[in-house]
């Protein structure tokens, strides 16, 4: 008698938590639908103050917008596991939803559009149609070519150099047979400014290998990755590196040569030889990265930059395959669809890369992509150049590349 109480007890709490969990995708899944429904909806109603504190409702709306107007008329939700995924006429999307105890909605995510009829063609097309010079490259296994626009016109690329830090600084690994767990200490010569945080943290403070690797990849943390490039040596990475990214630069020198110098210097300094350009590096230092003034504008993007192609960037992301460090920031991946996401890019006014190594399951092919735009002249739409990328990625991953 005892042991059925028990169990009556427990089935009355799975059944309990069971019927409450029902309940509360009921009420997450009617909040979806009230976003999405065709009249704009009572924000007020539907998110809590601290959300649209956070992101005003004129934002929200202008998302709303976005994914009606791009997906079609929405028709339904249907849960997989702890996301949704959110049916249009046109296509899907994936989402997640958390609500307050007032059932207000406190968290909102939504994830890449992914088209229905969506084709190679249609995104290279619209890719093509971006205002600026654009590069595209879709390798499988590292050398067969999928789909390519441009892949060997070198651009500019930001911050996806660092890729060419990291393979010299395995490669320096391997050679002197060093672990991950090795340890350099931060020196006052080697900081930088943002993007990252170790700009901010005491000198002398000692750090893995490892770790200065994850944080150069994972978040682009400058400091992180000069630290890296001079414990390496420029040499080292430049043998890693294209030939025309010479010398190459570390993130403050590019700071500073951007936007320290005179005029006059910075002409002087882009007519020198390589041996001349080297020795002014050297002097950098002397200028003040607190004084610096940064400019919203593109500036210099053809000459004071890492130009890279976007064949070379995926050729180096898929010799990095094996690398931790690509695997913690996905970009507009969804890990969750894949076994492997490796990922790095690269940005500043004018600029654009993203660059992916996906790999599916232990069967399927690996695939590298990465596009760059430049524009010399003015900022990028960045929103729709993550739309083309999502869409790129999403066509990978219904295995609509080929």
């Amino acid at each position: 008698m005892q042991n059925k109480r028990i169990i009556s007890f427990f089935c009355l709490i799975f059944l309990l938590a069971f019927t409450a969990s029902v309940l509360a995708d009921e009420k997450e899944e009617a909040a979806i639908k009230a976003f999405f429904q065709p009249d704009e909806p009572d924000y007020k109603a539907l998110f809590s103050p601290g959300f649209l504190k956070a992101i005003p409702v004129a934002t929200m709306e202008k998302i709303r917008r976005k994914y009606l107007s791009t997906l079609g008329e929405f028709q339904e939700v249907a849960a997989h596991g702890k996301k949704y995924e959110l049916r249009f006429a046109k296509g899907t999307c994936p989402s997640t939803i958390h609500l307050g105890a007032d059932g207000k909605i406190i968290g909102f995510w939504l994830g890449q559009m992914r088209l229905i009829e969506d084709s190679l063609s249609n995104v290279f097309s619209d890719l093509k149609k971006l205002d600026g010079a654009v590069s595209v490259t879709i390798l499988c296994d590292g050398r067969n070519r999928i789909a390519v626009f441009q892949p060997d016109l070198p651009l500019a690329v930001g911050s996806t150099f660092k890729l060419y830090v990291l393979e010299a600084l395995e490669k320096k690994m391997k050679a002197e047979k060093l672990g991950w767990d090795a340890v350099t200490v931060l020196n006052q010569l080697y900081y930088s400014l943002p993007s990252g945080f170790l700009h901010r943290w005491p000198v002398n403070t000692p750090l893995t290998l490892q770790t200065l690797a994850h944080l150069m990849i994972s978040i682009s943390d400058n400091t992180a990755t000069d630290h890296l490039l001079f414990y390496v040596g420029r040499e080292a990475v430049e043998s890693a590196a294209p030939a025309r990214v010479r010398p190459f630069y570390s993130t403050a020198e590019m700071f500073r040569l951007k936007h320290g110098m005179e005029a006059k210097e910075r002409e002087r300094y882009l007519a020198a030889d390589l041996a001349t350009q080297r020795e002014v590096l050297a002097g950098l230092s002397k200028i003040s990265l607190e004084d610096l003034k940064f400019q919203s504008e593109p500036s210099f993007i053809d000459t004071l930059e890492w130009i890279i192609t976007t064949r070379e960037l995926c050729d180096v992301i898929y010799r990095l395959r094996e690398s931790p460090s690509l695997r913690i920031n996905a970009g507009l991946a969804d890990k969750e669809n894949w076994q492997t996401v490796g990922y790095k890019g690269g940005s500043e006014p004018g600029v654009l890369n993203q660059t992916y190594l996906l790999k599916k399951d232990d069967d399927s092919p690996w695939y590298s992509i990465s596009v760059t735009i430049n524009n010399p002249d003015k900022k990028i739409d960045e929103e729709n150049f993550n739309d083309l990328i999502g869409r790129l990625i999403g066509l990978a991953d219904a295995d609509k590349l080929e």
